[in-house]
């Protein structure tokens, strides 16, 4: 059963198993913690000497702290729920949406799919980041730089990035079911079914999903990668869920940072210290973006790998066998057997 060889498949059962992990973590720290982030005092060496601030990860491990002294590894697990959750909430909503604009337009639209294919790929060389950064930056840098308060709360914002994120990928996603289901509709079997009289709806339910359904799947791990990726762009725009506030860290300096603490966010807010003497502080966002896709990215070689190795085939329903109450005798098995020592005329 595919399901099973998935599940014993190591690279994606472990990478799967982390990035599930990590969203876990983090819900299960916001329970449990409330999201509470501890400030880290003073540290001294063996010498009894005073540590210098922010602390490194080999004054503090694992990852250090940041310059109001808060350790960075409960940051990143405070902000993992809002990157992670935004990820896969934005892949299924773009796999839903598509998979029914993509059937449709390829069962019922046939004369217009080369028109539409032509227009969503010329789109297709406009850069989503700048699309998603022209769209959003109005809700995130005109409100707060000029009026030094947001609009909209931390829900509004969620629900804005998420519908942003879906739509601007639904043309691009659409087009590829589109064509993926031309491509099924062209197959020998297919037109078998339609000469016996099959409807569409009855092709889609019974002959089109069984092929659809693991492209879905590997469709909802790429889209799960992009969307990282344009987390990750649109935060080092100053672009991320939450927007930011002012303090005063631990050398009295006012200074940004994250409400929410979501990964795009701490990148943005932290790229400075790449140059400040503090680069551990910009690696962290860095390193947890970096490993999450890596480990999206086996979690659909390994799905790919057993989806190469399995057939995937409409189900056909046997009829079950006749059984009869009757008794062999001999007759049942004595098989047609030629007597050779028998003399056949010439015209047996």
């Amino acid at each position: 059963m595919f399901v099973l060889r998935l599940l014993r498949n190591p690279m994606f059962m472990v990478s799967s198993l982390f990035t599930l992990g990590i969203l876990f973590s983090s819900i299960g720290y916001y329970f449990i913690k409330n999201d509470v982030t501890p400030v880290v005092g003073l540290l001294y060496d063996e010498n009894g000497e005073l540590l210098k601030h922010p602390y490194s990860p080999m004054d503090y491990p694992p990852f250090g702290t940041d310059h109001f002294g808060r350790p960075l590894l409960n940051l990143i697990l405070i902000g993992s729920k809002y990157t992670l959750g935004i990820a896969f909430v934005v892949a299924f909503l773009r796999l839903c949406m598509s998979a029914v604009i993509g059937v449709f337009l390829g069962m019922f639209v046939p004369k217009w799919k080369k028109w539409i294919a032509s227009v969503v790929d010329a789109s297709n060389y406009f850069p989503a980041t700048l699309l998603g950064y022209f769209i959003l930056v109005w809700v995130m840098i005109y409100s707060k730089r000029f009026g030094n308060v947001y609009t909209y709360s931390l829900l509004e914002h969620y629900a804005l990035f998420v519908t942003v994120f879906t739509l601007i990928a639904i043309p691009t996603i659409s087009v590829l079911v589109m064509n993926e289901t031309d491509r099924i509709m062209k197959k020998e079997f297919i037109e078998g079914v339609k000469v016996l009289g099959a409807g569409k709806r009855q092709i889609i339910r019974k002959h089109l999903m069984p092929y659809l359904v693991p492209q879905f799947c590997m469709i909802f791990l790429r889209e799960l990668v992009q969307v990282l990726l344009l987390l990750a762009h649109l935060g080092l725009l100053m672009i991320f869920v939450g927007g930011y506030a002012y303090q005063k860290d631990m050398y009295n300096v006012t200074r940004e940072f994250s409400i929410s603490n979501e990964w795009s966010g701490l990148l943005g807010l932290w790229w400075e210290f790449i140059w400040a003497g503090s680069p551990w502080i910009t690696a962290v966002p860095v390193l947890f973006f970096t490993v999450t896709i890596l480990s999206v990215k086996m979690a659909l070689i390994g799905f790919e790998k057993e989806y190469n190795n399995a057939e995937f085939m409409p189900r056909v329903k046997r009829k079950p066998l006749e059984r009869t109450n009757k008794i062999p005798t001999k007759a049942d098995f004595q098989s047609d057997s030629v007597d050779f020592n028998k003399k056949h005329s010439v015209n047996e």
